[in-house]
């Protein structure tokens, strides 16, 4: 986490004739938190595959892929416009998405205190996150924060590392565990 920033801004006219320098240190208004690498995912049990599968039955959403496209109601949203099967057909059409309807899993993420450590299982819990994202597996994720434990669905990377850049160590064991 970081608070401050400090630069060094240094320029040299031209030929090097006149050279200056200036330091200054910058802070930040909220910290900075930075999200770990990309580490090698755990083992995932037989059912993550099984629940990944066809990615189940299709349900209506507000995101997701694409479904297809209807007649424009009141109340939908204008960015969902089609606008080329609206030209082709001479009337407003809208973007239809669907959601898979499996359930996700939860993700329970407990940091050692150890620096070091956390980092490490930091890596491996977001190589994790990642893999089950991309076989279409929903994340619920479960970390000790500052403010105590938070339960909530990761939807992509970067929100993955987010939260794990904000996760510390809490005095449970140590680990990673990924259940149904």
């Amino acid at each position: 986490m970081y608070e401050e920033i400090v630069f060094e801004v240094a320029s040299a006219a031209p030929f090097g004739l006149q050279w200056w320098t200036r330091r200054a240190s910058l802070r930040l208004l909220a910290p900075l938190h930075i999200a770990p690498r990309l580490g090698r995912p755990l083992q995932l049990p037989d059912w993550v595959d099984e629940r990944a599968g066809a990615r189940g039955r299709a349900l209506p959403s507000e995101a997701g892929d694409a479904r297809g496209v209807r007649e424009y109601r009141a109340g939908d949203r204008r960015r969902r416009v089609h606008w080329g099967a609206s030209a082709h057909t001479g009337r407003l059409m809208v973007r239809e998405m669907e959601e898979p309807s499996a359930q996700p899993v939860t993700m329970n993420l407990n940091l050692p205190v150890d620096e070091e450590a956390a980092e490490r299982l930091a890596e491996q819990a977001l190589g994790t996150i990642v893999a089950l994202l991309d076989r279409g597996v929903g994340v619920v994720l479960a970390t000790h924060e500052a403010g105590g434990t938070v339960v909530q669905q990761v939807t992509d990377r970067r929100e993955a590392g987010r939260r794990l850049a904000r996760a510390s160590g809490a005095n449970k064991p140590a680990g990673v565990e990924v259940l149904p």
